[in-house]
């Protein structure tokens, strides 16, 4: 289109065609807003208004056990029935993440590195999918996923996510991970050693629905055993990481029932800003003991030498005089 013909729209056709160009999109990769963002996310107006008020210390440990004693319990479904060698050596984890996204708890077991980088897939899925008419975000809906550009270690291990709603709001995200033992590479097992480029590393999968409220997808469910090399364990998996992460959801409406829906939006986020405390001041501490260390070690190498002086530093001797001794005069 010239110039030309683009003057001659009118203000009703130039706002059509904004319109049709920002809601066509060609493609979705990897959101580098998503990516690049490591923080938490900013209170919402809900978080900030029941953290303004008192928060009852009891509540707040109860919610805190209670989902640990869950994310556990799946782990242990995962390690008991996952057909992958890797659910037999602990290579698996659970976790739950707030509503906005952010990890909140793991299990205790298992490799926690996984849960660490799962956030940016189920922010992902509330960016892109919460509102698209075409995919949207149920109750009874669950997202599997094991690309590692939108977030993960690497592509052999396979995720679950789940939303978790009470009373029709979205409140919290739960997920399982298993590192699988097929995922259709191109060598066996999973981890190809021979891999030159991502399209050897097999299947592929961004963050989509395979679960729309509460039946498998079978269409996508073939077109993954298809993928693979080892249909059946593609299979048995995914339901083991379904239903693992189904027994943590039902954990969460539980406790949501005894503690009430404030309390455990409360203990969510003052759980996230306490880690991050906690890791601030640890990282200070570690910062202010290195320097100590360096100050002791400075003071020590002195006193063997016998040249600390009274602050502590090291007083470096005179270098000897190279100038002609005077002769005497007689």
């Amino acid at each position: 289109m010239s110039d030309t013909d683009a003057a001659q729209f009118t203000d009703q056709e130039q706002e059509w065609a904004d319109a049709f160009l920002a809601e066509t999109t060609l493609f979705l990769g990897p959101d580098p807003q998503i990516m690049n963002d490591h923080r938490m996310a900013p209170r919402t107006v809900d978080e900030d208004r029941l953290l303004s008020g008192p928060v009852d210390a009891n509540d707040l440990d109860r919610v805190r056990k209670r989902l640990v004693a869950g994310l556990d319990e799946a782990f242990e479904m995962m390690g008991q029935t996952g057909a992958a060698p890797g659910a037999k050596w602990g290579d698996l984890t659970s976790a739950v993440y707030s509503a906005s996204g952010d990890l909140i708890h793991i299990s205790t077991g298992g490799v926690l590195a996984f849960a660490s980088v799962l956030h940016y897939p189920v922010r992902f899925i509330n960016k892109y999918w919460v509102g698209d008419l075409s995919v949207g975000v149920h109750d009874g809906d669950a997202f599997i996923h094991n690309d590692a550009r939108y977030g993960n270690i690497h592509n052999t291990d396979q995720s679950m996510i789940l939303p978790v709603f009470y009373e029709g709001e979205l409140i919290a995200w739960v997920a399982t991970i298993i590192h699988e033992g097929e995922n259709g590479a191109k060598e066996p097992g999973g981890m190809p050693s021979s891999s030159e480029s991502a399209y050897d590393d097999g299947i592929r999968m961004s963050p989509f629905k395979i679960v729309e409220r509460g039946v498998i997808r079978r269409d996508l469910l073939t077109f993954l055993q298809n993928s693979v090399r080892e249909p059946k364990l593609q299979y048995q998996d995914l339901k083991v990481k379904l239903y693992s992460a189904l027994r943590i959801k039902e954990r969460v409406l539980a406790l949501v029932e005894e503690v009430g829906r404030d309390a455990f939006i409360v203990s969510l986020r003052k759980s996230l800003e306490d880690i991050e405390a906690e890791a601030r001041r640890r990282i200070s501490a570690l910062a202010s003991l290195r320097r100590g260390t360096a100050i002791d070690r400075r003071r020590a190498r002195a006193r063997a030498h016998g040249t600390a002086g009274r602050t502590g530093r090291t007083r470096r001797s005179a270098p000897p005089r190279r100038g002609r001794r005077r002769r005497r005069r007689r």
